[in-house]
């Protein structure tokens, strides 16, 4: 017999990000509680993963919690307030990879909007699948490490 407890406390999150940036804390809160989640599942070895490939992502030796970084999302928005995306998705940000995805909300929506493009970010891993040897995909190219992995070295320069 297998039990599951989960164990959680609530706590307010105050991410002392000045006030210049256009995302509330409730925004910041989903999207970081969103990826670490994700990664939690896959470090453990219980993301689903399309089928015809093994049933789920991971598990992964050296998968860290992330935190939030509020320099790093002030770059982020002036990266994308000096894009033009509806006129060439995609057309700016060239030194970096990126993932872009439009998402159109009226306000108070915030919230609803991001959960959107998170679950757009992730679908494609349960759709296309993730092969086992996890060489480039191009209907993975959203949920690739490499983007990680240069957002992280953009981070440290």
């Amino acid at each position: 017999m297998y039990f599951k407890v989960f164990v959680s406390s609530y706590v307010k999150a105050d991410y002392g990000c000045s006030k210049d940036l256009t995302q509330s804390d409730k925004t910041r809160k989903l999207f970081l509680d969103f990826h670490n989640d994700v990664r939690r599942n896959i470090s453990t070895g219980i993301q689903p993963n399309r089928k015809v490939y093994s049933e789920f992502l991971g598990p992964a030796k050296n998968m860290y919690k992330l935190n939030w970084d509020c320099d790093l999302e002030k770059k982020a928005q002036y990266q994308v307030s000096s894009c033009a995306f509806r006129v060439a998705p995609g057309s700016c940000l060239l030194s970096m990879s990126q993932n872009s995805v439009s998402v159109n909300y009226t306000s108070g929506k915030e919230e609803e909007s991001m959960e959107v493009a998170l679950k757009s970010w992730l679908d494609p891993t349960i759709t296309y699948g993730v092969p086992p040897h996890h060489k480039f995909f191009y209907r993975l190219e959203t949920f690739a490490n490499v983007n990680i992995m240069i957002i992280a070295q953009a981070k440290i320069e």
